[in-house]
């Protein structure tokens, strides 16, 4: 049997599960901001609607959705030079798709 002594690899360990482990890992801190930008949008959505919001507060919660949905816009350009030598993996495509909803949510919000 070989043994790989320079390999954090169990013996026994599958390509998916090194595979899991490694998209795992590039995307943490994707993942991370995303939950973060998508609590940010909540709130901002909700002001814009609420009834008690002066002009004011709406106006600012509007540049506050144009800067972010800036941010996330160049986040995702980053997302995706980092996943472009990764091996295809549904966790990568889960956050694709979560970037693709919150930057569309955010273009509707700012287009109301």
């Amino acid at each position: 049997m070989h043994q790989f002594a320079t390999s954090s690899v169990k013996p026994g360990g599958t390509y998916a599960q090194l595979a899991d482990r490694r998209a795992r890992q590039v995307l943490r801190p994707f993942v991370t901001q995303l939950g973060e930008w998508n609590q940010r949008a909540a709130r901002a959505s909700a002001m814009i609607l609420s009834r008690a919001s002066s002009g004011a507060d709406r106006s600012a919660q509007f540049a506050d959705l144009r800067d972010l949905l800036d941010e996330v816009s160049r986040s995702y350009e980053e997302f995706e030079r980092v996943v472009a030598d990764e091996p295809a993996q549904s966790r990568i495509a889960d956050v694709r798709s979560a970037f693709i909803r919150l930057q569309s949510t955010l273009r509707r919000l700012r287009a109301d």
